[in-house]
């Protein structure tokens, strides 16, 4: 395997690996999830963690808004749960 991408980001390392049948199975798992707003919920985190992975090996984010999004949920918990001791 080889890796062209020299643009990594955040502790990002390309490695040349074709992960993508795996996003596949995983996106196929989602779908099975059938209450309608935890296949949202779990879609869009998918989306959302395929994009923190494009993200740091400096590749276009795919769905922006969702990914603003989630950083900023992600802060917002990281900020409760110092703050109260959960984490």
């Amino acid at each position: 395997m080889s890796c062209e991408i020299k643009d990594e980001k955040c502790g990002g390392l390309c490695t040349g690996y074709d992960g993508s049948k795996n996003w596949a199975k995983r996106r196929a798992l989602i779908k099975e999830i059938d209450c309608e707003s935890c296949n949202e919920e779990a879609n869009n985190l998918e989306t959302f963690t395929h994009d923190v992975v494009n993200a740091r090996l400096g590749k276009q984010i795919f769905n922006k808004p969702n990914f603003h999004k989630y950083v900023d949920i992600v802060n917002c918990v990281s900020f409760s749960c110092k703050k109260d001791g959960r984490c």
